[in-house]
Order: structure tokens, then sequence, then C-alpha cells
């Protein structure tokens, strides 16, 4: 990270949901009652706050907040998308994001302590024991770890087609809640691990048809070594017209931003649905279309870990440990996989790390807060999603940790949703730059979409190298974190920064800004602005990049420099790239309806006509136990 500086406690939410059109039914449903049911700690069977006013200090006047309201309407399903987006914008999230058929309830349970004698106490090393309840837990079992503290000195692996849950993630003694609590003292690679490992075969098969984005149906020149259920990496070379470049404006290549040398960096990870001959059919579609003159191929990855999980418990390091990166939780090689309902606490090098390679990995309900380091650049890094697609960081709360989510090098096709930052900043120079709260970071991520989020900002980090056709839709980006104490002498402070080599990127219907703190709109090409903005466009370079300016579609956004809603095309913003430039916009990018989790919190909650509200379920669960 390039950029130093920018608070939420324990708790969790029960309820799933089933994202999906004609997804596969459910392997896992339940088909009896659970003898040790998933825990209704913190806020499941708890009476949640109402509704709260999350007006700004300074608030916009009512004239001014009616303006804005005349601007925007929405309904709950909403119209197209593509009445709004320029077409080549969006790809198909809806039903492609997340586990397929939803994070289940698994009911087959084997009880480690009774099981398998795994210690309680906290203090006798319950490692080796742990994992052997692991491995004599069924398919589509759950490995139950009863209330109490499990200390590790080595990694946990989670094995296909388990779940490894405990009794609750929250500690609360008054409210007579306990915890399954793991933690280590000691210097380890990750404490929790899915994965398959990240070893692949390095053969590319040429595409000869089929490469167009949109398409699920691709003609190999040779695809006999592939069969249905194989996961595979679909990519080309780097495209110099977008472009996708690994070269940072300041340090070199990120030469690890894939394993072809930085040379093929935008990509896709699939599932094989089906094989005929020469050609295979994708379970979902491609997000781009290649160029035949970049040679685009395909990979055969190793088998994937698939349907593991980890629920309901608490992952910790001590806060002394140091020597090791002792990430939390490391995901890797997986598909279909989740975590659901943890705390994550006092992170090492990351808390929770997907990389190299995953597909449809869901982390939700979850508490991520705390760490060993806070203030090196490269420590605790909330979410890091690397070189894979299809996965969903929802309804989760980031506290006190140097980054929420980070999508990074070759992520693609990604969705990060209505999860609530608070206290979220790197702690060195902490009063003189600002931290957002969300970045990319390394070549190439495209066709991520941030939808309902609320946080401090969003930086499209160009310092890696390239990224392009992501989307921020309905968050609530404030530029301001009080928590980090910012001094009157503080740079580089904007809601949403698009930093060199960011291209194509579409910014609609958030609210941005905040009363009282914003005091400019938007600064062009350069570093080192001292104003309080809504956008910072093309810095990072010396020179900075017009093409982000000129190539950026922002429409419907409401601010707090003009306390208005901005339309693409207007005098200052950049042109609609051909949309239809409507102004009703749809409640979800992804969701085909409003989710049941939502309570009785407003849906979408996040609306440019109403900006001086913006409520989650994951801001509720935060002020309830803070």
């Amino acid at each position: 990270m390039t950029r130093s500086s920018v608070s939420a406690h324990s708790i969790f939410f029960a309820g799933s949901v089933a994202f999906g059109c004609g997804v596969p039914a459910n392997p896992d449903a339940a088909t009896a009652a659970d003898t040790a049911p998933r825990p209704t700690d913190a806020l499941a069977g708890a009476d949640a706050p109402t509704r709260l006013d999350t007006t700004d200090a300074g608030a916009v006047p009512t004239d001014a907040a009616t303006d804005a309201a005349r601007d925007v309407r929405v309904s709950d399903s909403g119209p197209p998308a593509t009445s709004v987006f320029p077409a080549d914008r969006l790809i198909a999230w809806q039903g492609n994001v997340g586990v397929e058929g939803g994070v289940p309830t698994r009911t087959t349970i084997r009880n480690c302590v009774t099981s398998d004698a795994v210690p309680t106490d906290g203090t006798t090393d319950a490692t080796a024991a742990i994992q052997r309840c692991l491995a004599a837990t069924p398919d589509n079992g759950v490995a139950f770890l009863p209330a109490g503290s499990y200390r590790i000195t080595a990694r946990i692996s989670v094995p296909a087609r388990r779940s490894l849950r405990g009794a609750g993630s929250v500690e609360n003694a008054a409210r007579g809640l306990r915890a399954t609590t793991i933690y280590t003292r000691t210097a380890m690679h990750e404490l929790l691990y899915i994965g398959a490992g990240s070893a692949n075969n390095t053969t590319l098969l040429p595409i000869a048809s089929g490469h167009t984005r949109g398409g699920s149906t691709l003609t190999l020149s040779d695809a006999t070594s592939l069969a249905a259920g194989d996961y595979v990496l679909i990519n080309e070379l780097n495209d110099s017209t977008i472009p996708v470049s690994a070269v940072s404006y300041a340090d070199g290549t990120c030469t690890w931003c894939d394993q072809f040398g930085a040379t093929r960096l935008r990509a896709q990870v699939g599932r094989v649905a089906g094989r005929t001959g020469n050609a295979i059919t994708l379970a979902q579609p491609l997000f781009y279309t290649f160029s035949a003159a970049n040679q685009p191929r395909v990979m055969r990855l190793n088998r994937f870990v698939e349907r593991a999980g980890i629920e309901d418990l608490v992952v910790r390091n001590d806060p002394a440990v140091t020597g090791g990166w002792n990430i939390n939780i490391m995901i890797e090689g997986a598909a279909n996989s989740w975590v659901r309902n943890v705390t994550v606490d006092t992170c090492g090098k990351r808390c929770i790390d997907l990389r190299t390679y995953y597909y449809r990995i869901e982390v939700r309900d979850s508490l991520i807060q705390h760490c060993i380091n806070h203030a090196d650049s490269d420590t605790c890094y909330g979410t890091e999603y690397a070189e894979g697609s299809s996965s969903l960081i929802e309804n989760n709360i980031y506290h006190d940790v140097s980054e929420g989510p980070l999508l990074m090098w070759g992520a693609s096709g990604n969705v990060v949703a209505y999860n609530y930052s608070d206290a979220v900043f790197r702690t060195h120079d902490r009063a003189s730059w600002f931290w957002p709260t969300s970045w990319t970071h390394g070549a190439h991520p495209s066709y991520n979409l941030w939808e309902g989020n609320v946080m401090a900002g969003i930086n499209w980090d160009g310092y890696w190298g390239s990224a392009s056709h992501n989307i921020a839709f309905r968050n609530r980006l404030t530029s301001h974190d009080p928590a980090a104490g910012l001094t009157p002498g503080h740079v580089e402070v904007a809601a949403l920064i698009m930093e060199t080599n960011n291209h194509y990127m579409s910014v609609v219907g958030n609210v941005l800004g905040e009363a009282g703190w914003t005091n400019g709109y938007e600064q062009l090409g350069t570093r080192y602005w001292s104003e309080n903005l809504i956008y910072a466009t093309g810095t990072g370079a010396p020179a900075g990049d017009p093409r982000c300016f000129s190539t950026a579609f922002r429409h419907m956004n409401y601010d707090f420099a003009g306390r208005t809603t901005r339309r693409c095309g207007q005098s200052g913003e950049p042109p609609c790239q051909g949309s239809g430039g409507g102004t009703t916009l749809p409640a979800s990018l992804y969701l085909p309806d409003r989710p049941s989790w939502f309570g009785d919190v407003a849906f979408p909650p996040i609306d440019p006509g109403s900006p001086m509200t913006a409520d989650l379920p994951a801001r509720r669960r935060y002020l309830t136990l803070r």
C-alpha cells in the first residue's frame, strides 16, 4: 500500500440467503433435527434497535434533500440495469456469486469434545484432536466445538464437505452468551485453512472460438483433458488498449500479479459444466470479450476443495505473537466454501485471505476486528481477494483493522455488499494521510461490484498496475472516519479515489462526502491535494491520467460538495458513455429482490434521493454490542 491513515464490536446474524436462478439444489439441505443447532447469540433472537437517524452534523437543509429526492426514483425491483448503465459495464452477478444454492445449515453433528476428547481449557494443545475430529466427521457433516477456549499450535485444515462449527462468535456474560474461541500464541502461516493449495499446472489450451463476453461455450483446439466439474482459468495476453498492465507508477513491475510473469493479468476462474468434443460449457458466462490476437487460453486448475465451511466461532491471535504471518483464515484452491458468523480477532498479516485460486467463496455475517500490527503497510488487511472469481463479501463488520475489503490482482466478478466499517485505517501517519476503507491493489481486478456498503472511502489503486470495469453502486462513502483524528494539515481525502490506469469505471447511485466536512468536489491528475473532496481522479503517476475521467461513467450520485444529485454528461461530469441515462435506479445489481435478512431495515438502504439516511443490518449489530 502506498498511503497512510483512516471504530464496530462483536456480533452475528444467523440468516443466510440463497442467491440463484437455476442453481443446483443444495446437497446439504436439512432432513432431520439438528442435535447442535446453530447459535442464536448476539442478535438472532434479540430485539434490533429501532431505525437510527444517521443525519450528518451540519445537516442538509430540507429543500436540498427534497431536490435530491426529485432526481431519483426507486422501486423494490427497479428497472433493468441496462436502462441506466452502459451495457459493457455490466455482467450477470445475479445468481452467480457466493455459494451455489446458498450456505447450507448442516445437521449431521460430531461433537469433538465428547467424541474426540478435544480439550477446552485454553491451555492444552487442541490442534491434533480437532484435526482428528474433522477427519472423522462424515460428508456434509459438522465437527462441532462446544463453547470454550481451544489453543492451537499449528493450522487446522477443514476438509471438503465438512463444516467446523462453534457454539457462537460472541462472548457476553451479561447476556449469557458464550463463544467458541480458537486461538494461538504460536507463530504460523495461518490458523484456519480451507483449500488444496496454490500449486497448479501451467498448460495453456488455445481457445479457437467462443471467447465473447456473455457467452458460455468455448471451443478449444483440444479439450480432451477437461471434464465436467473441472475448474479452469481463462485469460489472454495483456490488452494494451485498455490498458492491462502490471507496471507500477513508482516501484517497477508486479511480477507476482499472475503466474505467467505478469503477461496474462485479466482473467476469470470458472467451472466446466460439460464437454462435447472440443467444446466446453461454463457454469456461468464470460466476463470479457477476448481478442484472438491476444491468444486467449484455458488452463485446468488442480482439484479444488469444495463445500467446506467455518462458522459460529472466534479465531484469534494472541497480540504478542511475532515472527509469522498468522493469517487468521486462509482459503486457496477452493470453491463453494464459506466463512459465516465468525469473529476474526487480532489479525496477523491478513484477517481473511483468498488467493490462487478460488471460485464462489462466501464471507458473510462476520466481525473482523483488531490487529497485531496496525501500522505497517502490508499487515492486517480485512479481507483480501486475489486471483479468483464470483465470490461474495456480504453483511460483515470491519472494526479497528487497517483495511476493509481488498480486491487484489486478478480478482474478477466478485461482489462486496452491505458491509459496515468503522475505525478502519493505518495508524502510521494516521493524522496526516487519509486511508480509504476498501481498495483494489495489483493488476488487474475487473468487473467487481461494490454495492450498499457504508465506508469512509474506496480507492481504485494504480500503484501495482491497472484495473477496469469495476462498479460502485448505492454506497455511502463519507471520506471521513472521526476515529482517525486527521489534523488540519492532512492530505489526499476523497470519498472515491481513481488512480492512474483505472479505466471504464462506473460510479452510480452513491451518497458521497459528509456535511460539515466536505469542502471541494474533484482533483484531476495530481496528488497531494489538501481539500476534503468527493473525487480524486487520474491521480498517482506524476503526469496524471486523463483517461480515468474520460472513460468513467458517473451518474445519479448525491454529493455533499454541491448538495445535489449529478448526472452523466452534465458540466464537470464524464460523458454518458452510450448509456440510456435513465434516472430510475434498480434496487440491486446482484440480488433478485429484497433479502429476508434485512428484517425491517429499508431496502435498498442507500438512496441518493434520501441522502440523510443509511442504515444496514450490519450497522445495527455493531451499535447493539459496541
